[in-house]
């Protein structure tokens, strides 16, 4: 299972937050096409996106 986690500035506050993907995701590809999408969003509205990362979960994630 992998996380998206983009790092979102505004530029004009200089300020930043972490944004990420709801629900945890079951490859890698998936992740980075998220990221893609998160990235594309968040750049549209204006913001600077300077870091954005996959990581993978150790432990698999199972909803209950």
């Amino acid at each position: 299972m992998f996380v998206a986690i983009l790092l979102v500035c505004n530029m004009e506050t200089n300020s930043c937050e972490v944004s990420s993907h709801r629900h945890p995701l079951k490859t890698e590809e998936a992740c980075y096409y998220q990221l893609g999408i998160g990235m594309n969003y968040f750049e549209d509205k204006g913001y600077e996106v300077p870091v954005y990362r996959c990581f993978q979960l150790i432990e698999d994630y199972e909803k209950t």
